[in-house]
């Protein structure tokens, strides 16, 4: 599966932006924390790769 690059924010409606770079060719692990901020509030999300 592949980590969305773009997902709504859960504080404000806006969009959050995926911050952490992967290979292409390795896939991601469960368990990984994957890295969003958004554009609007500004927040920053980690969130673990099920």
């Amino acid at each position: 599966m592949t980590v969305p690059a773009r997902l709504p924010c859960v504080d404000c409606d806006g969009t959050l932006h995926l911050l952490t770079v992967f290979e292409e060719e390795l896939p991601v692990e469960p368990g990984e924390i994957i890295a969003y901020r958004c554009d609007s509030c500004l927040e920053r999300f980690d969130i673990v790769w099920d």
